[in-house]
């Protein structure tokens, strides 16, 4: 039950992020690109698609650790 509350919240974050955060996380994590690849999606550089994905993990960790 826990976990499933967890998975609940997780989900909720996730759809509160940005467009540009989202697409990285679903490229790198589900579609398991890299971020040379990403980055040709998005027509920005690795180190660009890096930053991205590091700002939305970490929105993500602050974002579920928020009391309710």
């Amino acid at each position: 039950m826990i976990r499933t509350e967890g998975l609940a919240i997780l989900a909720a974050a996730v759809l509160r992020l940005g467009e540009s955060e989202a697409m990285v996380l679903q490229l790198y994590f589900v579609e398991e690109l890299s971020l040379d690849e990403i980055g040709v999606v998005l027509g920005v550089g690795s180190a660009r698609v890096c930053a991205i994905k590091r700002a939305a993990i970490d929105w993500l960790g602050e974002a579920i650790s928020e009391p309710l």
